[in-house]
C-alpha cells in the first residue's frame, strides 16, 4: 500500500510553506513507497522550501550586516527549520550542507548575543553533519568540517568543558594534516590557531609542559606566515605571542615571558592605531599581563607604568560598557595599588585600592564577592603602613568574613 500525501499546499503565516505541504512528514526510506505523481509533489515541496530558505538566508546576511542580530537570529532559525525539513525528506548533500551552514548562522547570532542556550547544540550538530559529509567527499566538505570544529571548540571552552575542548582542538589539528596530505593546501595560520587553542586547554588541565610546546609551535608557524605576507598576519601573531607569554610565565621563565608579551604589545599597538576604543582593549589586557610578569621579576616601577596605562584604557571602556569592563578595571586597580605599595608609595596606593573595593562591591551588592578579598587585604596592609590601624583592622575583618579560614 502506498503512503498518501496531501494534494497542493498553502503558505504559512510567516511566508514559508505550510506544514500541510506534501512530504513534510516523510523520511527518505518512505519515499520509495510513493508513486511518480506523489514524488513530483514532494520535489515541488522541496523546491519551495529551498526557495523560501534562500530568502531567509539573504535576510539573515543583510540583518547581520546592519548589526540587527536579534532579527538575524529569527531568520537563521527559520532557515534552519526549512533545511531540516528538506534533509528529513530526501537528505541530498546540498540540503545537508545548507543545514550545517544555517546551524552555524544560529550559533553566530547566539554567540554575539551572549546567549548560551542552544549554542553548543548548534555547533555540535553542524560538526556532526559536516564530519559525515567530509567522510563521503573529503575534498568537497573538509573546509566546512574545519569551520564547524572551530565553532564547537569555542563553545566547549566558553561553557567550561576543557577536556572536550582539548579533544576538539586536537581533532582539528589531525584534520588539518589530513587536508595537507590530500593536497588541499590548508592555511597554516589555521593550524597555528588550533595549536594555540590546544595549548590553552592543556594549560587549563595542568599539563603545562605540553601547553608550552604547542604555544611555541603556534608562534613559529605564525611567524612563517607573517614573513611570507608582511602586515597581513599581525593580529594572529600578536595573539599567539600573548598566549606563549602566559605559558612561559607558568613555566617560571619570567624574563622570556616579558620579552614575548612586549613583542605582542608592539603589534597590538600598531593594530589599534587610529581605531576605536575596542581595539585598545586588547592592548590594555596585554599591558596588564606584562605588568604581572614584570612584578614577578621585582621590577615594580616598570610594572606600575604598564598597569597605569591599562587602567586608563579600561576607565574609558567602563564608561561605555560598564557591565563588561568594571570587573577588569577593579582587578587592575588592585594591582596598581599593590605595585604602588611595593614602591613604598603607601599613601598613593590607598586611592586605587579603595576604588577597587567599591567597584567589586557594586558588582556584587549582596556582599559575598570573593573578588573583594585580595584588594581588602592589600588595603589593610597599606593602611597599617600609614598607622591607620583601626581602618586596617576593618578591612582585614571584612576580608576574613568573605573568606573565613583562609590565611592572608
Amino acid at each position: 500500500m502506498r503512503r498518501r500525501v496531501g494534494q497542493g499546499g498553502r503558505e504559512g503565516s510567516d511566508g514559508g510553506p505550510s506544514p500541510e505541504r506534501p512530504g513534510v512528514d516523510l523520511t527518505a526510506p518512505q519515499m520509495i513507497e510513493l508513486s511518480p505523481q506523489q514524488m513530483d509533489q514532494v520535489r515541488a515541496a522541496v523546491a519551495e522550501w529551498s526557495m523560501v530558505a534562500g530568502h531567509h538566508g539573504a535576510a539573515y546576511v543583510e540583518l547581520r550586516r546592519q548589526g540587527r542580530t536579534e532579527e538575524a537570529l529569527a531568520e537563521a532559525i527559520k532557515m534552519t527549520d526549512l533545511y531540516r525539513k528538506i534533509t528529513r525528506v530526501c537528505r541530498p548533500p546540498h540540503g545537508r550542507i545548507q543545514l550545517a551552514h544555517s546551524l552555524l548562522s544560529v550559533h553566530e547570532c547566539l554567540f554575539h548575543l551572549h546567549r548560551r542556550d542552544g549554542l553548543l547544540e548548534a555547533s555540535k550538530e553542524a560538526a556532526n553533519i559536516t564530519a559525515e559529509l567530509a567522510e563521503g567527499d573529503f575534498a568537497g566538505f573538509s573546509g566546512d568540517f574545519g569551520v564547524a570544529l572551530a565553532a564547537l571548540y569555542v563553545d566547549l571552552n566558553l561553557l567550561g568543558h576543557p577536556q572536550e575542548a582539548l579533544t576538539v582542538a586536537a581533532g582539528f589539528i589531525k584534520h588539518w594534516y589530513r587536508m595537507e596530505r590530500a593536497g588541499l593546501q590548508p592555511r597554516r595560520d589555521r593550524l597555528a590557531c588550533a595549536l594555540a587553542n590546544e595549548s590553552e586547554m592543556l594549560e587549563a588541565l595542568g599539563r603545562h609542559d605540553e601547553a608550552l610546546i604547542a604555544a611555541t609551535e603556534a608562534v613559529a608557524i605564525q611567524r612563517e606566515v607573517a614573513e611570507a605576507n608582511p602586515g597581513a598576519n599581525r593580529f594572529s601573531l600578536a595573539a599567539a605571542l600573548g598566549s606563549l607569554a602566559g605559558r612561559l610565565a607558568s613555566a617560571g621563565r619570567a624574563q622570556e615571558a616579558v620579552d614575548t608579551i612586549t613583542e605582542a604589545i608592539v603589534l597590538w599597538r600598531a593594530l589599534a592605531a587610529g581605531r576605536g576604543l575596542g581595539e585598545r582593549e586588547t592592548v590594555a589586557r596585554a599591558l596588564a599581563n606584562q605588568s604581572a610578569y614584570l612584578d614577578g621579576l621585582g621590577r615594580h616601577g616598570e610594572a606600575l607604568v604598564a598597569i597605569t596605562e591599562a587602567v586608563g584604557i579600561f576607565r574609558e571602556l567602563a564608561e561605555v560598557q560598564p557591565e563588561q569592563s568594571c570587573e577588569g578595571l577593579a582587578a587592575w586597580l588592585t594591582n596598581q595599588g599593590k605595585y604602588l605599595g611595593a614602591l613604598g608609595r603607601h599613601e598613593d596606593a590607598i586611592g586605587p585600592l579603595t576604588e577597587a573595593v567599591a567597584l567589586f562591591g557594586r558588582l556584587s551588592p549582596i556582599g559575598n564577592n570573593w573578588h573583594l578579598v585580595l584588594p581588602l587585604r592589600i588595603l589593610g596592609a597599606e593602611l597599617d603602613h600609614l598607622g591607620r590601624s583601626r581602618e586596617a583592622d576593618e578591612a582585614r575583618a571584612r576580608a576574613q568574613a568573605l573568606a573565613p579560614g583562609v590565611p592572608d
